[in-house]
């Protein structure tokens, strides 16, 4: 006697198809072009902060060939006047290598050393030339001729262009300033960058006094000789903010 068959199970119910978007719901076509440019805008300044930059840290860097050598004959900014307060010749250019030309960081140095060390009196090690060959690369602005001849009332960014044009010699770079007065604004993109960017610093905007305008700068250096970390930089809420508009202003 055959059984009778199972009755099959009941087939699942499909779920509904997702109804379309409604027009109260869907956002408008005019939206999200607005929302596409918006995105494209704001790409275009992070990748104009990043050029601007790559291009205010350029005029830190000399082209090839312009640095002097870096021997032991060679007279660095500031080495004479180190000598003048009776250090002596290694052991001022082994302060200044260290305190990458600034003099006065280089006498806070010496003054640290240990004076009977006859170490610091032997002759510049193959390291160490290296080390001053690579930093002779990069123009670093000494510190205290910067804060005389801004004390003068010559504007930061003009008295850049002139210690990196006369090797930070303070009496050539006053005779630049003064034939320079009269001339019309720098055309190189790279000063152009570097004096806007002062002038943003030292504004009522930017607001920053002169040490804190010096440290931004030696971040900048230091960017130049690979010391530097551009990611932290483009960062910075503040620095950013000047980047871009150093960028705008670059472009015109």
């Amino acid at each position: 006697m055959l059984l009778p068959a199972a009755p099959r199970p009941a087939a699942a119910p499909r779920p509904p198809a997702p109804a379309p978007p409604s027009a109260a719901t869907a956002p408008p076509p005019a939206a999200i072009r607005a929302a596409t440019a918006s995105d494209a805008s704001l790409l275009a300044e992070e990748q104009g902060a990043r050029d601007t930059l790559a291009l205010l840290a350029s005029f830190f860097r000399r082209p090839d060939g312009e640095g002097p050598p870096a021997d032991d004959s060679t007279p660095e900014p500031g080495l004479q006047h180190l000598q003048e307060m009776g250090f002596s010749e290694m052991r001022s250019r082994r302060a200044l290598l260290f305190a990458r030309g600034d003099v006065g960081a280089a006498m806070e140095w010496i003054l640290q050393q240990d004076f009977d060390d006859v170490g610091l009196e032997a002759p510049l090690s193959e390291a160490e030339l290296a080390s001053a060959t690579a930093q002779r690369a990069t123009f670093m602005p000494d510190v205290q001729v910067l804060q005389q001849l801004v004390g003068m009332g010559f504007a930061l960014g003009k008295v850049l262009l002139a210690l990196r044009a006369c090797d930070n010699r303070e009496d050539k770079a006053l005779v630049w300033l003064f034939a320079e007065s009269e001339q019309p604004h720098p055309t190189e993109p790279a000063d152009r960058a570097i004096c806007c960017l002062c002038q943003l610093l030292s504004g009522p905007e930017g607001g920053a006094g002169l040490g804190a305008s010096q440290r931004v700068l030696q971040s900048l250096a230091g960017l130049a000789t690979g010391d530097g970390d551009a990611a932290s930089l483009l960062e910075d809420h503040e620095l950013g903010a000047l980047l871009r508009r150093v960028a705008a202003e670059v472009a015109r």
